[in-house]
């Protein structure tokens, strides 16, 4: 059975390829929507076979087009995209060709190697269920903090020690009685507060929650789905969360 290496370009909307034989002669290239039926297209269309390897940067929707190949029956290789621009031929000029012909002929030569992780679906829910908590996390403590410059400013930041309840904000405003137009700000933020922390009490999100995934994560994981980054927010208070360290690339879901 022939080899093919298919070198990816991915974007939100399009996605460029080129595909390649064992030679290293160009079969195939172009574009095609970043969809699910549009890769299934372009696996039935070049009678790529299954196990098919095919290379792509890490994106934001990099996983996304991982896991529909991998679906489909190939087999996708996510690179770093550090090493991609490190290795490209021209690095500062961006061409979408050009960058998936690269990908394919390093696909084919195997001088990849910072090869990325791809995590389990579950890993990457709770990752998003997790992110999602910290984010309402930070929007209920940037209230807090805006309303205790408002109350500093108007020599009153002694009211700001217990705005971490409902009756610690219910007192404040009840001292701020005369002063209309500070009241009016505080409870504005109040609001917004409120909103953040029914967010953060609701259920999270479809499926099992992240305790009952990290009972059942039972086999070794790696990069992106490791135990220790598991166990640090899994289940936790949500006072906790706020702590929890956050970096660009875990963020991407690529750390």
């Amino acid at each position: 059975m022939e080899q093919y290496y298919v070198g990816l370009d991915v974007h939100s909307r399009q996605s460029t390829f080129v595909i390649e034989d064992g030679a290293g002669q160009v079969i195939a290239r172009g574009e095609v929507p970043t969809t699910p039926a549009a890769l299934d297209t372009l696996r039935t269309a070049h009678h790529l076979p299954p196990g098919t390897p095919g290379a792509l940067e890490t994106g934001t929707v990099a996983f996304f087009v991982a896991r529909q190949r991998a679906a489909l029956g190939l087999a996708p290789q996510v690179i770093d995209a550090h090493e991609v621009r490190l290795k490209a031929h021209r690095p500062t000029q961006q061409s979408d060709r050009r960058d998936a012909f690269e990908r394919c002929e390093g696909l084919r030569g195997g001088i990849s190697r910072a090869i990325v992780h791809v995590p389990r679906p579950e890993v990457s829910r709770l990752r998003e269920t997790l992110a999602r908590r910290r984010h309402f996390v930070r929007l209920q403590s940037a209230q807090v903090t805006a309303v205790k410059a408002l109350l500093r400013a108007a020599g009153l930041g002694y009211l700001s020690r217990s705005l971490g309840s409902e009756l610690g904000w219910a007192k404040v405003l009840a001292t701020l009685a005369e002063h209309g137009a500070l009241r009016a700000y505080v409870e504005q933020h109040r609001a917004l507060w409120r909103c953040a922390r029914e967010q953060i009490a609701t259920p999270r999100g479809q499926g099992e929650p992240p305790e009952r995934i990290l009972q059942t994560t039972n086999q070794p994981v790696f990069m992106g789905d490791r135990t220790s980054d598991l166990g640090r927010w899994g289940g936790r208070p949500t006072s906790t969360l706020a702590l929890a360290p956050t970096s660009p690339a875990r963020a991407a879901g690529i750390g």
